[in-house]
């Protein structure tokens, strides 16, 4: 408890910091109990305390809008929204109004507004800071929590057809840990899940409830977990990911014990992860990708 409260004064500190920004609008509050998850806030907080030393920072008003509350900003070509929570990948059309749009959902194909760009999601912020484990000293080799629906449909079913080809073939040695839940966030403590997921060579990250972007991309590439996905977006962040990306997942078993089988395989996927999180993903990267775009439009 005491560990939790401690995390709990943190977020809160974060939040408190960006309200205090005299350009910075946010549309939600802190935290409000240490059984709450920060999500995107403790990342989103790490790159505006970059842009905040920014020489040109104070020259813009930044709003921080979630999709999930209300707002009544009045935006103009001084204006720079950054847009959460909007997973159905819509921008409301009123924010053609502002000089840029940075969100995570950005729309897809020709739906894009031209002042629209995407930037990553980042982790969840209950997410604990672990040091990288190598690949061989791992005790999981493949993982997944979380919750099915229609969706994740195909992938429940491509793990099922896995399972069964595993025990039939005899190679039960497969240490797996898979656990499906009822909700989101509804399965492990955030320690526990960071712990599993450090300690684990492959992550499985299946589609989210509405959109194929989720923290748990980011996570795993973050701890230097080998990420087999479904087809990814073609957003600038992801088209050098170097992990497995699928179009179906009902053969999803063989790309499983394709890698199993060459732990140098293994381990050339997880040098190649760490090093694709640090050069598209850090908040430092997100925070200089936005100075860049505002710098040459307005130069």
């Amino acid at each position: 408890m005491i560990k939790q409260n401690s995390r709990l004064t943190e977020y809160r500190e974060m939040h408190r910091f960006l309200s205090m920004l005299k350009n910075v609008k946010l549309n939600f509050g802190p935290v409000p109990n240490a059984d709450t998850h920060p999500l995107e806030q403790v990342y989103i907080f790490k790159i505006f305390e970059i842009l905040s030393e920014w020489e040109q920072f104070y020259n813009y008003n930044f709003y921080i809008i979630s999709a999930n509350s209300e707002w009544s900003y009045q935006l103009d070509k001084k204006s720079i929204v950054v847009y959460l929570s909007n997973e159905d990948h819509s921008i409301p059309k009123y924010f053609e109004k502002a000089l840029f749009v940075f969100t995570p959902y950005c729309p897809l194909g020709a739906e894009c507004p031209d002042n629209c760009y995407p930037i990553p999601l980042g982790y969840n912020g209950s997410l604990e800071e672990k040091e990288v484990v190598p690949i061989a000293e791992r005790k999981y080799d493949i993982f997944f929590s979380g919750n099915i629906y229609k969706r994740r449909l195909p992938f429940w079913v491509g793990l099922q057809l896995f399972s069964f080809r595993n025990k039939i073939s005899m190679k039960s040695t497969v240490k797996h840990l898979l656990q499906f839940n009822r909700s989101f966030t509804g399965g492990m403590s955030p320690s526990v899940y960071s712990e599993v997921l450090m300690n684990s060579k492959i992550a499985l990250v299946p589609e989210g409830y509405i959109s194929n972007i989720s923290f748990r991309f980011f996570e795993a590439a973050k701890y230097g977990t080998v990420v087999i996905t479904k087809k990814l977006y073609d957003y600038w962040f992801l088209r050098s990911f170097p992990g497995v990306e699928l179009d179906g997942w009902l053969n999803v078993g063989k790309h499983i014990r394709k890698l199993l089988d060459q732990p140098e395989l293994l381990e050339d996927y997880q040098s190649k992860v760490v090093e694709y999180y640090n050069q598209f993903c850090r908040e430092d990267v997100v925070a200089n990708f936005i100075i860049k775009q505002i710098t040459e439009k307005c130069a």
